[in-house]
């Protein structure tokens, strides 16, 4: 059997993302206490909550259920290859943008790209 990282994933995927318990609660539509609890482990999400926040975190629904939480962002990107310390900044900022933003910058760069 699987053990359950829930409560700690939404933790660590909000804090990396930069958003508060309540900017990450209304846009799941739920309260910043709410994702409080979630965070604690004092409840757990539905399903459908599940779902929404990780397409918020960009990852499989079941990486929140039962991956192993990766407390070190590092980790994570020594694995790609070419990974550089400006590279790594640069991921590191977008992932703490908003939506709005992020559609605003990818944007931005496919035009500079095309221009090149």
């Amino acid at each position: 059997m699987s053990t359950v990282y829930i409560a700690e994933n939404i933790k660590i995927n909000r804090e990396r993302m930069g958003l508060s318990k309540e900017e990450l609660g209304r846009r799941v539509g739920v309260s910043g206490v709410t994702i409080g609890y979630w965070e604690q482990g004092k409840t757990a999400p539905r399903m459908k909550k599940v779902e929404q926040l990780a397409q918020i975190f960009g990852v499989e629904w079941d990486q929140l259920l039962v991956n192993e939480p990766v407390k070190d962002i590092n980790g994570i990107f020594d694995a790609i290859p070419g990974m550089d310390s400006d590279r790594k900044k640069a991921l590191e900022l977008i992932m703490k943008i908003s939506d709005e933003d992020l559609k605003l910058l990818l944007s931005i760069m496919e035009r500079t790209l095309k221009a090149d």
